[in-house]
Parts: C-alpha cells; sequence; structure tokens
C-alpha cells in the first residue's frame, strides 16, 4: 500500500509540473500577444447613471469632461480621456454599415472618444494624425483592416465615406491605428474613431493612463472621487 501511495503522489507530482508548465507558457504567449494598444498602466472606470437621472446630451458631455478633470488629479494619473466603453470588451461597440467601392455595405463597428483617447490608450498610429475634435468637422480616424478592406493599396488619408446610418453625410479619414482586438482571442474587422461630440448619449467611460500599474487601493480611491464629485453616479468595472 505504501509503495502504491508513493507510485501515485509521483505521478500525480508530475501531472502538476506539467499543468505548471503549461500555464507558465500560456502566461508567456499573452505577454507578446499585440492587443493594438499598450495595456501597461491603464484603468477603465465605466459610470452608470441611476434610474431617473437625465441628463441633455451636451450636459453629459460636460459632466464627464468634469469628472475627468477630477480623475487627472489623482496620485499616480497622467491622463484622462472619455468614450464609450472600450478595450477589450469581448465585442467592440456599435456596429453600423459603411459603403464600399463596389456599391454594397459591410458593417463597421466604432467608438465615440475624446479628442486625447488615442495618446491615452496608446493606440498605434500608423498613418496622418488622430483628429481635433473641433465641433462640426467629422474627422475619424480607422483602423488597418478597414483602410485595406475599403481603400487597398490607396492612401485613405484625406478621402472621406458614408454610412448607412448616416444619410449623406461624409466622414473624413485623417489618420489610421493599428488593429485593436476586441478580446485576446479575435481578430479585429474594421473599426473607426468618432469624436464624443458627435453622439454624448454613449459617452459612459473614463479611461485611465496611470505612471504605473495601479494597486488594490486604487479602485477605492477612484470610487471615492467619483463619490465626492457626484454621489449619484455609480462606478462600476474598476
Amino acid at each position: 500500500l505504501r509503495s502504491g501511495l508513493v507510485v501515485f503522489q509521483t505521478a500525480l507530482a508530475v501531472i502538476l509540473l506539467a499543468g505548471t508548465g503549461l500555464m507558465v507558457r500560456s502566461f508567456e504567449k499573452l505577454h507578446h500577444i499585440d492587443l493594438g494598444f499598450n495595456p501597461v498602466g491603464k484603468v477603465k472606470v465605466r459610470i452608470v447613471f441611476p434610474h431617473g437621472y437625465d441628463l441633455e446630451p451636451e450636459v453629459r458631455l460636460q459632466l464627464f469632461e468634469r469628472l475627468k478633470q477630477r480623475l487627472a488629479t489623482l496620485p499616480g494619473v497622467r491622463g484622462v480621456s472619455v468614450g464609450q466603453d472600450t478595450m477589450l470588451e469581448g465585442g467592440f461597440w456599435g456596429t453600423a454599415q459603411v459603403l464600399m467601392s463596389d456599391g454594397t455595405y459591410k458593417p463597421i463597428a466604432g467608438s465615440f472618444v475624446g479628442a486625447d483617447f488615442q495618446k491615452t490608450a496608446g493606440l498605434v498610429l500608423k498613418k496622418g494624425r488622430w483628429f481635433s475634435g473641433r465641433r462640426g468637422d467629422m474627422e475619424v480616424v480607422i483602423n488597418e483592416t478597414f483602410a485595406k478592406t475599403r481603400f487597398g493599396e490607396e492612401d485613405p488619408i484625406g478621402k472621406s465615406f458614408k454610412l448607412l446610418v448616416s444619410g449623406d453625410y461624409n466622414y473624413l479619414i485623417v489618420g489610421v491605428v493599428g488593429d485593436v482586438k476586441g478580446t485576446v482571442r479575435s481578430t479585429s474587422g474594421m473599426r473607426e474613431y468618432v469624436p464624443d461630440w458627435a453622439y454624448p448619449a454613449n459617452i459612459s467611460t473614463l479611461l485611465l493612463k496611470l505612471d504605473q500599474d495601479p494597486g488594490k487601493e486604487f479602485a477605492g480611491i477612484v470610487r471615492h472621487a467619483i463619490y465626492e464629485f457626484d454621489p449619484k453616479l455609480i462606478a462600476v468595472r474598476i
């Protein structure tokens, strides 16, 4: 019986060591996955408004701008931007239909974000520039997959496109960024980034850039700051 137990323990130890080795290799692979942005020192804070807390679109945008300025004063915070719920959410924001060169429509996902979102998130700018955020100028930034699918080998900078939902409105392309994954396993489809003022009702998230990865206590610090700013606001997914 004693000999049998020794054999069983040895076999179990081998299985555990093999499993540990596989887990370590999986973590190494995850560390080297190109997500399309720099995740180091990033904290995403989604804000939920309680029932009955209704704001006009412009007032909502102003509230997020003030909250952004408040969180920018927290220790270790080097930048804050606002937008839709972005970065590794399992899907990729709202989907519309973009008019292709052959007259057909294909699905494109996008997000309404602030003019400083690219620097805060660490998106890799491949061509052109990020949009300025000036009111009335519908400048947008697209990803590489969209650029290749819609324009092929042509330079997309300065060109425009139309969406099925926006009638005759033209979206002017001013920049191209690297593809961002919806999940660590997914590939990126066609994406666009649109100024937050174009649809303030979709703004729900703040993205914080820290000088280092946050400690365990940082979530509590953020929640306290938001509560002081407005006790009715609910902070989730910190």
